[in-house]
């Protein structure tokens, strides 16, 4: 097949939707299918690399951070793409480019298939007109985007439930997105912590994610028994330090910044257990990540991690903070415990393979071709 993949967000950024792209392309090519991706160029200049072609755009930050959008009706590289015939495109995103993956559709037949990775209920208070636009006009401009797509992929079935209550037409498939495990034969622990654990999360700072709630947990007194790590950059960072500062425990907690890709395993690797207070993820390929660097995980409770944190098994997913310094003493309760909760989160996140992932899209792709 020749696939065409469209994105608003790709290499440099860094974020979900570039690891699906990014995983999905490169498994798709190693099944034989030709792959070619349209994005956003982060200059403002149209080029092509490779596979991959750039379109000039403009800033969106006003919007949120690093955020493009273009105000052309068509790619500069339409023409290209049209003759190159493609047989499906993938659109990863709702905006520019899902605009573009439209035309090149009406003028090739090509059946769009959709990847709905943002639940965008949860991102309201960006937008400046927020007390106007409410979640039933979401579903309704949803429904009236997405109309002409063949099928809608989503990676949770929270995320599904979601989109039936907006009453879309296109058929949808739940599959969860998938990352690089590694080698599946490595079942190996993390090491128990000799002296204080730390405590790591690892994504992007925005303010659905929550994070103030776990820094608030950690100025308790109980909060003193831990070090947390914090990998990653986003529009609320600058307000978190300043919390941190304010709650007193900027002793005990670092903002590392951004981590690049390929140090993604080793910055895990800093931590003893995963933490999450987002109750706003879609999927959350964070948490796999850490399950398959064999860190256990201690999350808000929230419907995205069905089958994912299992409690007593690779985690807990808790409620309030009694239960999140529960959580995290039953995991280090002994050596023997957490070398248990361990081996269970490197088990449980072989099911979440990028390989796994690939060939499911690539069984819609064909049913989508075939009509």
């Amino acid at each position: 097949m020749k696939i065409l993949i469209t994105s608003e967000w790709y290499k440099p950024s860094v974020n979900g939707v570039v690891t699906s792209v990014i995983n999905l392309s490169s498994e798709l090519e190693k099944l034989g299918h030709e792959v070619r991706i349209l994005t956003l160029s982060q200059d403002g200049k149209s080029r092509k690399e490779g596979n991959v072609y750039y379109s000039r755009s403009l800033s969106a930050d006003f919007v949120y951070r690093n955020a493009r959008l273009s105000l052309s009706p068509k790619c500069p590289f339409h023409s290209e793409i049209v003759r190159w015939k493609p047989d499906v495109i993938h659109s990863q995103c709702e905006f520019t480019t899902y605009r573009w993956a439209l035309k090149i559709h009406n003028d090739t037949s090509a059946p769009i298939v959709h990847t709905y990775h943002t639940i965008y209920e949860e991102y309201l208070h960006y937008l400046p007109f927020t007390r106007v636009l409410g979640k039933k006009v979401i579903g309704k401009i949803t429904r009236f985007v997405l109309k002409d797509a063949k099928a809608i992929v989503v990676p949770t079935e929270k995320v599904r439930a979601i989109l039936e209550k907006y009453k879309l037409k296109p058929i949808l498939y739940t599959v969860p997105s998938g990352i690089d495990i590694g080698d599946e034969r490595i079942i190996e622990p993390h090491p128990y912590p000799r002296k204080r654990a730390t405590l790591i999360s690892l994504g992007r700072l925005g303010k659905e994610k929550n994070i103030d709630e776990t820094l608030r947990f950690l100025s308790s007194k109980k909060g003193d028994r831990y070090n947390y790590i914090i990998y990653g950059d986003g529009p609320y960072r600058r307000e978190l330090e300043r919390l941190s500062r304010s709650l007193k425990i900027d002793n005990r907690v670092s903002f590392k910044g951004m981590i690049a890709p390929e140090r993604v395993r080793e910055g895990y690797c800093d931590g003893d257990i995963f933490i999450s207070s987002s109750s706003s993820e879609s999927q959350g390929l964070t948490y796999i990540e850490a399950l398959s660097s064999s860190l256990p995980i201690v999350s808000r409770r929230d419907e995205c991690l069905k089958g994912v944190v299992e409690d007593g098994k690779n985690g807990y997913q808790y409620e309030s903070e009694d239960e999140f310094y529960s959580s995290i003493e039953r995991i280090l309760e002994s050596e023997e415990c957490y070398r248990e909760f361990s081996i269970n989160a490197r088990r449980s996140s072989l099911p979440f393979s990028k390989e796994s992932f690939s060939r499911q899209i690539e069984g819609i792709y064909y049913s989508a071709i075939k009509g």
